[in-house]
């Protein structure tokens, strides 16, 4: 099965869309793999805080909803002084010119909020509790933050928390997770602009000439 991968040059839109695809795809083989075979069918993964007005609208939730929301990132600087290096580049232009393009890198922890919503339609606070275990498979074990990592190049640093409690929208009983928390740390690159052009060759003119009475 190929996933989208993390990419560092993009590292914020790119470690939304594979931790998305990812979970999709995972939470679709665990539920078929248990004997289930409506996968995510009954399920619906939202990168982002559910809308409360699109909520009330279907109050009687047919699925269970798993969101996840970025709720902090931390920055991170890399190193000590300058946190960039150069390399260096043929000029496709000038083919007896090399460029020299500065590299940056810095690292990410983003925190994603986790949160999941269940009805007595899409199962109550069973659908709670097979979803909380699922979400602990993939983030809080060693296991699958091994195969996460392997799988899509993020590494998941804890996967902590979760209050069980009920609410309710428009008189429908609720079933939610709050306070749960997925850190996930990335690192990203940042290419710069060339800056400088280094002759590869020396230029020797031959008719120059250095007058000996003016050396000292």
């Amino acid at each position: 099965m190929s996933v989208t991968e993390f990419d560092p040059d993009n590292w914020m839109t790119s470690l939304h869309r594979a931790l998305e695809e990812y979970v999709r795809n995972e939470i679709d083989e665990y539920v078929q793999a248990a004997g289930n075979p409506v996968g995510l069918q009954v399920y619906e993964i939202v990168f982002d805080f559910p809308d409360s007005a699109e909520i009330a609208k279907e109050s009687e939730l047919p699925k269970t909803i798993i969101h996840f929301a970025v709720d902090d990132v931390d920055n991170i600087r890399l190193g000590f002084g300058n946190n960039f290096t150069n390399s260096v580049e043929e000029d496709r232009v000038e083919p007896a010119s090399d460029l020299i393009r500065y590299h940056e890198g810095n690292g990410h922890v983003v925190n994603f909020d986790v949160g999941v919503w269940a009805s007595d339609q899409s199962g109550g606070s069973t659908a709670r509790l097979i979803v909380y275990q699922m979400l602990y498979k993939l983030f809080g074990t060693q296991l699958g933050k091994e195969k996460l990592r392997e799988s899509i190049d993020v590494e998941i640093q804890r996967f902590n928390g979760g209050r069980f409690i009920i609410d309710k929208i428009n008189d429908v009983r609720v079933f939610r997770i709050i306070d749960c928390e997925m850190v996930a740390r990335v690192y990203s690159r940042t290419i710069g602009d060339p800056l400088v052009i280094v002759d590869q060759e020396a230029v020797v003119d031959d008719n120059l000439e250095i007058d000996s009475t003016t050396v000292n």
